[in-house]
């Protein structure tokens, strides 16, 4: 088991190398857009209720990103981030929210906030 997979698998109890696996850059690609969905969706949260739940998940989300970088390139995860960012911001039905997310200010922020956070409870 080398270094980076003991510290990997350690994060989880129960964690192991599976010696036998070898993912095809495929499900590489796959497993980036999914951990950057998971870390988009926690900024995503901060941005409208201001609370923060990155903690360990969102640590072992960037490590399994940059250990994926290492196996399949820096230009295919970026590529799996991008297709991630424009599937997430699919979902969000504000363009102007959006753009506030990703450029904005805080006093932007307030400004649409409020509206948005209830039609979530709508």
């Amino acid at each position: 088991m080398t270094e980076n997979t003991k510290r990997v698998a350690g994060h989880y109890a129960g964690g192991e190398e599976v010696a036998a696996y070898a993912p095809v850059p495929d499900v590489l690609f796959q497993l980036v857009k999914y951990w950057y969905w998971l870390l988009l969706g926690r900024e995503w949260d901060y941005f409208l209720t201001g609370c923060s739940g990155q903690g360990k998940e969102a640590a072992f989300a960037r490590r399994c990103i940059a250990l994926a970088a290492k196996a399949i390139g820096e230009a295919a995860v970026e590529r799996a981030i991008e297709e991630a960012r424009d599937e997430f911001k699919a979902k969000v039905d504000s363009a102007r929210v959006w753009e506030i997310f990703e450029s904005g200010d805080w006093g932007q922020l307030e400004t649409v906030k409020d509206d948005w956070v209830q039609k979530l409870y709508e």
